[in-house]
């Protein structure tokens, strides 16, 4: 026999938006959180729609292109001025 399940959902405070927020907040931290890497994550936790992420995505610019000589003088630098 199925067994049927049935929920009445309160309805939403602003305090729970609230606090939701500060916890995307918290996990985003900047881009330096554990949400960083994917912040559609963070999108789908607020229940917002992933188009304007996908156009901030789009019109980012790429990042700049390190200079090997620098790069090279930096491991120089680590390894011999300790």
């Amino acid at each position: 026999m199925p067994l049927k399940i049935r929920h009445v959902w309160k309805p939403l405070r602003s305090s729970d938006v609230f606090d939701m927020a500060n916890a995307v907040a918290a996990l985003y931290n900047n881009g330096l959180g554990i949400l960083g890497e994917e912040p559609e994550i963070a999108y789908d936790m607020m229940g917002w729609p992933k188009t304007k992420l996908l156009e901030r995505e789009e019109n980012m610019p790429t990042a700049p292109k390190v200079n090997q000589s620098r790069s090279r003088n930096r491991g120089y630098l680590e390894r011999n001025c300790r």
